[in-house]
């Protein structure tokens, strides 16, 4: 099939070789004849309008011999205009010049006699001025005490303006200032007091209801004074707590009022003692003012003023004068000038006269007795100088139209050349198309067209089913690999699933082993806790008690006393003795983790302590809790504050809590 399909197509693409040959030709004709018909309809436009251009051109040549003809008389045509024109602008310039001349000397002379008038005016003037100088030197001194007096009378109007307050009224407020500034440190005084009393009451009265509160729980033993707790012991302690807490609140009260009486008062003082600005200030304008009265007093204003108004009338007419004499000075310069300007002026009109006088000489040179004659001549001539003017382009259109004509003959002769050169193209052409037209056949091309898309169709399916046998071919290959790949992982499974086996057992072993070594360091952890806590807890109770076990039961500690030898529980030990062992094991778990942690806090943890064991609880603090990077106490207790670096105290004033540090003695 593919055979027969490639000789087909070699005949088929000879045949179409060709029909594109044939076209090629027919259009290579067509465009030949194309240009043949240009050519000629060209040449023939090229005959015609050479023979006008040579009728133009011998029309051209006839005006170019008149153009020579007129020429000798349109150029005096032209001359004689020139002169004339420049004659007449002269001479208009010249008559113009010599009227302005004469109005602007006519001014300058004017101004040269009120000039020489002003100069007597100005001796007047000189000698008036050095009279009022003289007047005007002796008045000076008093008008400059005047105006120092004034200065003085402007200040105290100024001060007077400025003060709110008369002189008893300053001294008045200023006892009352002093007055208020004792009053309010007085009150200072007190209100520390007071805050300092509402802080320890308040203190006292946290302590009483923390106290009623343990009562209310405690069982068995007493916490404040370890001995049995009966119901009616109890009762008893809690109205006595309750009594004195009414107590504090009632002094709290009377406090609380005092205190507000006072705050009221010392706002009234605050208002008093703002007014101390305003009396300084009142104080010191008053002492200014009484200063510049004295000085004032030293002058006699009526005579002052009556001679300082005689010198400022004399300074003004001294001013207006010197400004008069100053004018007349500047006018006088203007004079050496102007006289320079009458003899230019003067010298200009000479020179304008003499230049006209030689434009009126030159007429007579052309031949010309007046202007009249003159242009009596130029009305001749102009006939001939408008036929020259319409004559001077000739010679360069005739040149031009010589040079159409030359490059029109060439071009005729060159497309006389082209036309036959496109024959002989035609003729060559033609003979090959007849040659082309016999060789083929359109029959012969349609029938190889057909025959060659049957082939094609054929050689299609062919080619379409070897794919999709070589596809499923390949298909079935890929299964296979599959196939061999999934049998390998199975294996590769079955080891895996043996490995895991054999390490689930490895983890168990792996787990008991963990969980021994954690019972190990649970019991070493309460061992060594129990060793902090039994020695905390011997100095809390004074050796009454010769240690504390710690066991582990389930997932809890449970805590017990070594007391004569016997091991006991806490329902053996009074309230106050479960506080210090509670506090005891809570200390020793602290010292325990001391490597590991960096800041312990405790909130107080002295509730029911009596001063022997608090002073204890200082000792072990000061002994054991160094080893800890940062401890923070927070209690009620002074004591505690003996184990401390830095002391930071917190009191409530006014509902406002105030802190401050206090100092390690």
């Amino acid at each position: 099939l593919r055979k027969e399909a490639e000789r087909t197509e070699k005949r088929l693409s000879e045949l179409e070789e060709l029909v594109e040959k044939l076209n090629k030709a027919k259009e290579e004709k067509s465009r030949i004849e194309k240009n043949l018909e240009g050519v000629r309809t060209r040449i023939n436009s090229l005959v015609s309008s050479i023979n006008e251009r040579r009728v133009k051109i011998q029309e051209l040549e006839r005006k170019s011999e008149r153009l020579e003809k007129v020429k000798p008389e349109a150029e005096r045509y032209k001359g004689l205009e020139k002169f004339q024109k420049e004659y007449s602008e002269v001479k208009s310039r010249i008559e113009k010049e010599l009227k302005g001349y004469e109005g602007k000397l006519s001014q300058i002379e004017e101004r040269i006699k009120e000039l020489i008038g002003k100069e007597e005016e100005l001796k007047e003037i000189r000698e008036k001025v050095e009279e009022m100088a003289e007047t005007l030197e002796g008045l000076k001194q008093h008008a400059e005490e005047y105006e120092e007096a004034m200065r003085i009378k402007r200040t105290i109007e100024s001060l007077r303006k400025r003060l709110t307050l008369s002189e008893g009224e300053i001294n008045a407020l200023k006892n009352e200032i002093e007055k208020a500034k004792k009053r309010k440190e007085e009150i200072r005084e007190k209100l520390e007091k007071i805050g300092e009393e509402k802080g320890e009451l308040r203190s006292l009265s946290g302590e009483k209801d923390k106290a009623i509160s343990e009562l209310m729980k405690a069982k068995g033993k007493c916490p404040v004074c370890g001995s049995d707790l009966t119901d009616e012991h109890r009762e008893e302690l809690i109205k006595s707590y309750r009594m004195e807490i009414e107590k504090y609140k009632t002094k709290l009260k009377e406090l609380e009022k005092e205190e507000r009486d006072l705050r009221t008062e010392l706002k009234k003082i605050e208002s008093i003692l703002k007014k101390e600005s305003t009396v300084i200030a009142n104080e010191e304008v008053l002492k200014q003012i009484k200063e510049n009265e004295e000085k004032l007093s030293q002058f006699n204003l009526k005579e002052l003023e009556e001679k300082a108004g005689k010198y400022e009338k004399l300074s003004e007419e001294k001013n207006r004068l010197e400004g008069k004499l100053k004018s007349i000075l500047e006018e006088l310069k203007k004079k050496p000038m102007l006289e320079e300007m009458k003899k230019n002026i003067e010298k200009k009109m000479e020179n304008a006269r003499k230049e006209l006088q030689k434009y009126e000489e030159k007429f007579k040179e052309l031949g010309f007795e007046s202007e009249d004659s003159l242009k009596a001549e130029l009305e001749k001539l102009r006939p001939l100088y408008e036929e020259y003017l319409g004559l001077l382009d000739v010679k360069g259109e005739l040149e031009k139209e010589k040079k159409r004509l030359h490059e029109e003959e060439k071009e005729l002769r060159n497309l006389e050349s082209q036309r036959k050169q496109l024959e002989e193209q035609l003729s060559l052409l033609m003979e090959t198309l007849a040659k082309l037209e016999k060789e083929y056949s359109k029959e012969e091309h349609e029938k190889l067209k057909k025959e060659h898309v049957e082939k094609r169709e054929a050689l299609t399916r062919a080619e379409t089913e070897l794919k999709n046998l070589e596809k499923r071919k390949e298909e079935l290959s890929k299964t296979l690999e599959s196939l061999q790949k999934e049998r390998d992982n199975v294996k590769n499974k079955k080891k895996e699933l043996e490995e895991l086996r054999k390490a689930r057992e490895r983890v168990q072993e792996l787990r008991e082993k963990v969980r021994r070594f954690k019972n190990i360091l649970k019991e070493d952890a309460l061992a060594k806790v129990g060793e902090y806590a039994s020695e905390i807890f011997e100095e809390l109770t004074e050796e009454k008690y010769s240690g504390i076990t710690v066991k582990a039961k389930e997932n809890k500690v449970v805590l017990g006393v070594i007391y004569d030898g016997k091991e006991r529980d806490l329902s053996f030990l009074s309230g106050g003795e479960r506080i210090a062992l509670g506090l005891a094991f809570r200390l020793a778990l602290s010292l325990y983790l001391a490597g590991e942690i960096p800041l312990l806090i405790m909130d107080e943890p002295t509730p029911y302590l009596d001063e022997e064991r608090r002073r204890r609880l200082v000792d072990i603090m000061e002994r054991y809790l160094r080893r800890i990077p940062q401890v923070i106490i927070v209690s009620h207790d002074e004591e505690l504050k003996d184990a401390a670096d830095r002391v930071v105290r917190v009191r409530l004033e006014n509902g406002v809590s105030r802190v401050e540090e206090v100092e390690v003695g």
